[in-house]
């Protein structure tokens, strides 16, 4: 159940729900960058788009304050995170192994983060539910990323939960078939 908070106060919970969004969306289009297969590439395209989906999704609700309205833009947390991705494949030739790693422990962090702010009860029901399919997309790709880990050679994945066909948001179910080029 939310408390009763301020405006300002919601505000800076969507920010912090918001940075969480880019931050995994700077990972992913890091992570596209970074490895050479090309169904890889893909599914982390997909995912970039799905959290910047989650960040336009937050910017919707957030109440109108200028001093915590979401930007949509990573932290220096997830600056660091996308740097990092970068050093380390840089100097490991298993690069793809590396980034997939970074990526779990991305999702497993995201996780943690959202957790933690619903816990607190600040949000409202409409906007803790969007919240939480957020938060049941994320655990998907932490299981995803970890299963590509421990399973490289495995071929019937699926779809990036949650994505239109166009790339693009989430549908009613949360699925839809990954666009390819």
């Amino acid at each position: 159940m939310a408390h009763n908070i301020t405006d300002q106060e919601l505000g800076k919970v969507i920010t912090q729900l918001s940075a969480v969004a880019s931050d995994t969306q700077l990972g992913y289009q890091t992570a596209s960058e970074k490895v050479e297969n090309a169904e890889l590439k893909d599914l982390f395209r997909d995912y970039a788009s799905q959290r910047a989906s989650f960040v336009n999704q937050l910017m919707t609700i957030s109440p109108p304050l200028a001093d915590a309205t979401p930007t949509g833009e990573p932290t220096a947390g997830g600056k660091m995170q996308a740097g990092w991705m970068g050093f380390r494949e840089a100097i490991n030739w298993e690069s793809e192994v590396v980034v997939l790693a970074e990526v779990g422990k991305m999702e497993n962090h995201a996780i943690s983060k959202v957790e933690g702010l619903l816990k607190e009860g600040k949000l409202s029901s409409p906007i803790t539910d969007i919240v939480q399919h957020q938060l049941a997309l994320y655990r998907e790709g932490e299981a995803r990323a970890k299963d590509i880990y421990d399973n490289p050679n495995k071929s019937d994945r699926g779809p990036v939960p949650g994505m239109h066909s166009d790339g693009t948001g989430t549908t009613a179910a949360g699925r839809a078939p990954i666009p390819h080029a």
